[in-house]
């Protein structure tokens, strides 16, 4: 700090003596700053308080080839003095107080590019210019040009020193401009964007990353964006080398975006650069969209007029299997439905709009993997489509309303409900839209869009049906009720959906019923679903089932024993599949059995002594499960009540290669209990004979005092 001082007190001592005759009141100080080779700097002086700032500020430039360059002044974040930025041509002028900031106590100078050995030179001026200098002072006038700020020095006056400190801030900033290969072929970075940075060419510089991992850092201080090599080959790829034969199909590199820091090491000065990779595709598509928004957006522009202008957009580009982006489709001037579904979502959010993509592929003639856009304005849904395949520019699009954002089809006495794409937490599934019963609801109706977060879900009696996967993969439902009409359930309807414990059929139903909380057929013959989240641990089978539905039991967590009533004559498809089941214990006749009904499970099954002989040709198989292991048991006498079954001890199967395992399930119950009794008993008695020695030495102490309180002629 004191050798700094000494050389700011010469430069005053200096200046003072060669502007004595130049008429100045007092001159604060004399800052010179070598500018770093190719880079344009910004230094930032900052004063302790407006009072601080001074009358004049003098900005002279110079270099060895005395070439004369534009010298910006301006404040931070390229908001000029005043609300104005200033440039002049000349090496060498004045800013008065008047043309600094009003309120603020900072102001910035910038070094030109990209000449070497450039020096700039600071005077902080008090005071009233005299004649000589009145004659060099330049009037200025503003000019918004744009400036890159690095702050890479700062100047900072203390308050207990009336000197400038020089003061080395925390580091320069760069934006260095990547453009994926992918893409060259259409667009090129202009030469006026960084692509790499040289932070500085003196020798003995040590460069190191310190956060970050978008760039790469030489010897020499050139840093360069950090790139990676994919490998193609027919819709997949690879970073790996090609090695033989392989030949790719296409080559392409792209590169890590983002912030790192390092930390460069010159001499004695240490500071960090920070460099920020950015995607020069990005800002060149941006900057496609914001003119196409200028162009058709205004503030009297209706919310649906926007929707059907941003809808255009895509439109107007051919259809192209080849891109499915809004970059892409933008760069290249063609895509696909999702291109221009990604499309109109981003313009939706550039204006405001609420808007999601869509899966469109049960809308009617629509492809497998069709999408489109749902948009929310005015407290309505709209679908924007402009994915029609047309090879032509100007494609037709269409904005249509979606009522209370139900999809529907007509049927012959109502509508049915294939699709709900609104932003409900809690649905409740009206009766009627557009004066149309609703009458069903189709399948997947809520796994897609934001209905997967619902919390609640309420059907109306006015249904007769549900299909497949309906509540399927909904994580916050915890009870689903079945209107009283309802007459069929499809497949899978709760499988994935964790939390559903309880399953309710109203009482007037005349097909379906449930008992604790699991649903069955309304005369309890067929288990249709057991509810996926209930916490149980086993499920005993009425006896009156005679069968259990296709994927009855499929993603179940909880349930670890399942005992199959004797009626049971038929277990459908993927019954257990992919469910918590362990161990399954058959109480009769091998049933018609469904393809993976033991799916992904590691299990044990028994099967009764008495049946051996036609459970033969089944113990060999494994029903698509990881592992089964095949026991035989001895099932209690069958009722006719819906009590539930109790597998009792096993017997020893007669089968060869076999374990003949033991039913251990009493013996797991009892053993314990009888060493808790014993253990117990145990305690009472040690405790017992411990309370009779003590009461026996009490007794004892009690006569020896009781004797010594007598006469001695009483003992």
């Amino acid at each position: 700090m004191s050798i700094i001082k000494l050389v700011l007190l010469i430069g005053y001592i200096f200046q003072l003596c060669i502007t004595k005759n130049i008429e100045r009141i007092e001159f604060i100080n004399k800052l010179e700053i070598p500018c770093l080779i190719e880079q344009r700097q910004t230094y930032e002086i900052t004063f302790s308080s407006l009072e601080n700032i001074p009358d004049y500020v003098q900005i002279s430039f110079s270099s060895v080839n005395n070439i004369q360059q534009i010298v910006s002044f301006s404040s931070k974040n390229d908001q000029c003095l005043n609300g104005k930025k200033f440039k002049s041509n000349k090496s060498n002028f004045y800013l008065e107080k008047s043309q600094l900031s009003l309120n603020k106590n900072f102001i910035c100078v910038e070094c030109p590019y990209p000449y070497k050995d450039c020096e700039l030179k600071i005077n902080l001026l008090e005071g009233k210019l005299g004649p000589k200098l009145e004659e060099e002072k330049e009037k200025l006038n503003p000019n918004i040009i744009p400036q890159p700020k690095h702050n890479l020095k700062t100047f900072e006056k203390t308050e207990n020193d009336d000197d400038i400190i020089l003061k080395i801030s925390s580091d320069i900033k760069v934006d260095l401009y990547t453009l994926n290969s992918g893409y060259t072929e259409r667009i090129q970075i202009p030469s006026s964007k960084k692509t790499y940075y040289q932070i500085d060419s003196k020798e003995n510089g040590k460069y190191k990353i310190i956060s970050g991992k978008s760039v790469t850092v030489r010897a020499d201080g050139m840093v360069y964006p950090k790139n990676e090599t994919w490998y193609w080959y027919n819709g997949w790829g690879t970073t790996s080398p090609p090695t033989g034969d392989q030949k790719p199909s296409r080559i392409e590199i792209s590169y890590t975006l983002g912030k790192s820091v390092i930390s460069a090491t010159v001499g004695s000065n240490t500071y960090q650069v920070t460099i920020n990779v950015l995607d020069y595709a990005s800002e060149y598509v941006e900057a496609k969209i914001d003119a196409y928004i200028k162009a058709n957006v205004t503030t009297k522009t209706t919310n649906l007029e926007k929707l059907k202008a941003i809808t255009a957009y895509p439109a107007s580009f051919p259809y192209s299997a080849k891109y499915s982006g809004y970059m892409s489709m933008i760069i290249f001037e063609g895509g696909d439905c999702w291109a221009s579904s990604s499309t109109i979502q981003h313009l939706c959010e550039k204006v405001g709009i609420k808007s999601y993509i869509r899966y469109a592929a049960n809308d009617g003639g629509a492809g497998s993997g069709h999408r489109n856009v749902i948009a929310y304005i005015d407290n309505k849904y709209y679908i924007c489509e402009a994915g029609y395949g047309y090879n032509r520019p100007n494609r037709p699009y269409n904005v249509y309303e979606e009522p209370l954002g139900y999809s529907t089809r007509s049927k012959q006495n109502g509508i049915v409900i294939y699709q709900y794409d609104g932003y409900d937490q809690e649905i409740f599934v009206p009766s009627s839209i557009n004066n149309k019963t609703v009458i069903g609801m189709e399948n997947t109706v809520f796994i897609h869009g934001p209905a997967k977060t619902a919390t609640k879900i309420i059907l109306p009696d006015t249904i007769t049906f549900i299909g497949n996967s309906v509540f399927n993969s909904l994580p916050n439902i915890t009870n689903v009720i079945i209107p009283k009409n309802v007459q069929t359930i499809g497949l899978y309807v709760f499988a994935g959906s964790d939390k559903i414990e309880k399953i309710i059929v109203d009482k007037e139903n005349n097909a379906l019923c449930s008992k604790d909380d699991i649903l069955y057929s309304k005369n309890k013959t067929i288990i249709i679903n057991y509810p996926p989240g209930k916490v149980k641990d086993s499920y005993e089978g009425l006896s009156s089932l005679e069968r259990f539905e296709n994927y009855s039991f499929y993603y179940v967590k909880h349930v670890k024993t399942v005992i199959i009533p004797k009626r049971v004559n038929y277990i459908g498809e993927g019954a257990f599949g992919d469910s918590s089941v362990k161990e399954v214990y058959f109480a009769g006749d091998p049933p018609i059995l469904g393809e993976f009904i033991f799916y992904n499970l590691n299990l044990s099954v028994y099967y009764p002594i008495a049946s051996s002989k036609k459970w033969e040709k089944y113990v060999d198989q494994k029903f698509s499960s990881k592992a089964i292991r095949w026991y035989t048991w001895e099932p209690p006498e069958s009722t006719e009540s819906d009590e539930s079954n109790e597998p009792p001890e096993s017997t020893e199967s007669n089968e060869s290669n076999k374990s003949n395992v033991p039913n251990t399930f009493n013996y797991i119950i009892i053993i314990p209990c009888l060493i808790i009794v014993i253990l117990i008993i145990a305690v009472i008695v040690f405790i017992c004979i411990r309370k009779v020695k003590k009461s026996k030495i009490n007794s004892n102490d009690y006569d020896s005092n009781f004797k010594s309180l007598l006469p001695m002629n009483m003992h």
